[in-house]
């Protein structure tokens, strides 16, 4: 018994996780409907916000605009300067005379969110970064983001360089409306610079199998924030968390609030929990801890807690592949994770065993969904 109550409390974790992120004073967040811009969910939606390297999608729509006026090709060469070269981490250690082109910068701007090629791109289009960044900020108030002013080109922490999960929301919608030709990039998961794979530290995208975009951003003085968005028959969303305490309870919270909005907009009502278990088809996912001295999402990898449903899931996998797909395996049934014991000796006792393991998981997996919508209710305010 004692074995299913850790069992039972190791898949509400994540959970607890994940509403934690709402009591912190930094804590944000917002999701939209993408068609028809309908607030989904909202709080603290328009209070100031440090944006982190959610600046970088500026960045992004400043370089795609001279994409599509044709001031850049994706094989134009951009130079590094020596400014640009001294970006502290995240960065793609680029050195002063070298260049790199528009492709390789979108591509390291997006999966390495690299400071220093945020820069050479200011450079490029704005002939300095401090010139570039007024640029930046005459589009923002274009595209109604009325409570954010930029001071650079990365995200770097500046006292003064504030938004909010609406105005990153709005810069999120415009990428997908007037650049759709180019934000398939979000998506990208990695790419190959010189020899070197570089992956993502978007793990929204690994977990969520609906994600198509867009950015993650950490400073010590914002917290963890991430914006996602979705294509799903349902409807598409823009959703924003910011201020979250770790990248991993960042993650969680995204996809509780993903998957409560699909459960509302879904015509089968389809449980978050079921949605959950499907988003985490793509595999497991290791998390990394950010060193508080750098900022970019530079990362140092340690991995963590991984997916806590895959442990549930292959047990019953096990049971039914070992025992119940063939009547000639053990006659011993591990009952405290539900694996098989002694392939060598065969039992007729194994198939009925693994039918009542089985039964049993079924059983206590259905009490954890049924709680599972409960507690999601209780800590995100939404309301069905």
């Amino acid at each position: 018994m004692l074995r299913w109550v850790a069992l039972f409390v190791m898949l509400l974790c994540p959970l607890y996780a994940a509403s934690a992120n709402t009591g912190s004073q930094l804590y944000a967040g917002l999701v939209l409907r993408a068609n028809d811009g309908k607030v989904m969910y909202q709080r603290f939606a328009d209070e100031p916000r440090h944006p982190a390297s959610l600046t970088k999608m500026m960045t992004l729509y400043m370089l795609f605009d001279a994409l599509h006026n044709g001031r850049v090709h994706m094989h134009t060469k951009l130079p590094v300067s020596a400014y640009a070269a001294r970006q502290p981490p995240s960065n793609m250690a680029l050195r002063s005379g070298n260049s790199i082109t528009v492709r390789e910068a979108i591509y390291a701007l997006i999966i390495k969110s690299a400071n220093d090629v945020a820069v050479v791109v200011a450079e490029a289009l704005g002939g300095n970064e401090s010139r570039f960044v007024n640029l930046m900020n005459k589009r923002a108030v274009q595209l109604g983001m009325r409570n954010t002013r930029f001071m650079n080109s990365h995200g770097w922490h500046h006292p003064a360089q504030v938004t909010t999960a609406r105005d990153m929301a709005k810069l999120a919608l415009s990428l997908r409306k007037n650049h759709r030709q180019y934000f398939a990039l979000f998506s990208k998961q990695s790419f190959t610079f010189r020899g070197r794979v570089i992956h993502t530290h978007n793990r929204v995208m690994q977990r969520y199998k609906w994600a198509d975009g867009l950015k993650t951003g950490y400073i010590k003085a914002s917290g963890f924030n991430l914006v996602t968005t979705t294509h799903r028959p349902e409807g598409d969303l823009v959703a924003v968390v910011m201020g979250g305490s770790s990248a991993r309870a960042r993650d969680d919270h995204m996809i509780a609030l993903l998957d409560q909005t699909y459960d509302r907009l879904s015509p089968t009502r389809t449980t978050m929990a079921q949605n959950t278990l499907n988003s985490s088809s793509r595999g497991e996912v290791e998390y990394a801890e950010i060193d508080e001295r750098t900022s970019g999402d530079a990362e140092i990898i340690q991995p963590q807690r991984r997916d806590a449903f895959l442990p549930l899931q292959q047990r019953v996998a096990e049971v039914t592949e070992s025992t119940l797909a063939d009547n000639k395996v053990s006659s011993t049934i591990d009952k405290s994770n539900g694996t098989v014991k002694n392939r060598n000796k065969v039992a007729k006792k194994s198939a009925p065993q693994a039918n009542k393991i089985i039964a049993s998981i079924g059983k206590t997996k259905h009490k954890m969904v049924v709680q599972r919508q409960s507690v999601q209710v209780r800590h995100t305010g939404m309301v069905k």
